[in-house]
């Protein structure tokens, strides 16, 4: 699962209370000069994934950036 953005980033995104089964990981991809601003990830429950939340790329900027309350489950 990618969040991949366009333009100059990912800005006010909310991914709150998801099971997500059988995923690589959840990929914020980000290149160049790009930003993720007022991005929240919680209580998200993972199930049998590679990795559960990676950040990605190079040159990040992070503002008001929330990765809290997420779990790992392995099968």
């Amino acid at each position: 699962m990618n969040l991949v953005p366009n333009g100059n980033g990912i800005v006010n995104l909310k991914f709150h209370h998801n099971f997500i089964h059988n995923c690589n990981d959840m990929s914020m991809g980000m290149k160049a000069n790009k930003k993720l601003i007022n991005v929240s990830v919680t209580n998200n429950i993972f199930v049998n994934a590679q990795k559960a939340i990676a950040l990605r790329g190079q040159s990040k900027q992070y503002v008001n950036l929330r990765i809290t309350g997420n779990q790992g489950i392995k099968f």
